[in-house]
Order: structure tokens, then sequence, then C-alpha cells
């Protein structure tokens, strides 16, 4: 691998990696139970602006949701987080213009009123779409 090769992919991991705290922080600020209209705002944005339109979220019970349903599951007050950890990461695989990340967090979250919360191990599949890196598919696994 070349040098440049290399540097390619030191960016992209760190790009991706940038982008996978800048969500967790979202969701830690604008699905808070005491989250204020900015933060409501700004997970909303954040969600509209960096999941692709055909985004797929499977969570640890199997259930499928769209970028429809995350925004308004999140925007909406369905989905509160409580606390949520900074996320460890496993493995950041870079395949051309596209990205695998594997990570672990714990979170205390409700769903629907119904507790969520737990440790976690989770996959998401990025795309770089000209020069935006956009999650096409989350999937979370309860450990």
């Amino acid at each position: 691998m070349t040098e440049s090769e290399q540097a390619r992919i030191k960016a992209a991991k760190a790009a991706v990696k940038a982008k996978e705290l800048e969500w967790s922080n979202a969701l830690r600020s604008g699905c808070s139970p005491s989250r204020t209209q900015l933060a409501k705002t700004d997970i909303e944005k954040f969600l509209r602006e960096n999941l692709t339109e055909d985004f797929t979220n499977i969570d640890y019970l199997g259930q499928l949701r769209t970028k429809k349903d995350d925004i308004k599951n999140c925007v909406g007050g369905d989905y509160k987080v409580k606390s949520l950890t900074k996320p460890v990461f496993v493995r950041v695989s870079i395949y051309g213009r596209c990205a695998v990340v594997v990570g672990k967090d714990e979170i205390d979250a409700t769903f629907n009123g119904q507790p969520v919360g737990g440790k976690y191990i989770w996959t998401d599949t990025w795309v770089k779409s000209g020069r935006k890196w956009q999650c096409a598919a989350h999937q979370g696994s309860k450990l």
C-alpha cells in the first residue's frame, strides 16, 4: 500500500470516528428527558444530514426502523436517553468509499416508556457521497 493510500485510509477513519462521536453527542443532548428546543433541533438536523435516505436501523429486538422513524422517535420524544457513554471503537475498516464501524457503549434509555438501556455492541455502515460520509445502516446487539 502506498503512503498516499495509507494517508487516505487514516483520514477516512478519523472522519468516520468524528461522525460517530457527533452522533453520540447529538443523541445524548437531543434525546435527553430535559432537552432544550435547540438540542431537539440539533438531533433532527444531524439525522437528516447524516443518514442516507434509505437508512436502515435494526435494534436489539430485531425491529426495523427507517430514517423517518428514527427522526420521529428522537424528535417526538418517544426515545429518551438519560445517559450514554462515549463510544469505544472496536474496529473501523475502510473499503474504498465505504466504512464499517464496530463499537460499544452503554446507555440508560427508554423507548415508549419501556427501558431499553444496557451495554451494546453495534455496527454502522457508512458510505461516502462526494465529500460527505453518511450512515446507511445501523445494527445494535445487547451484551
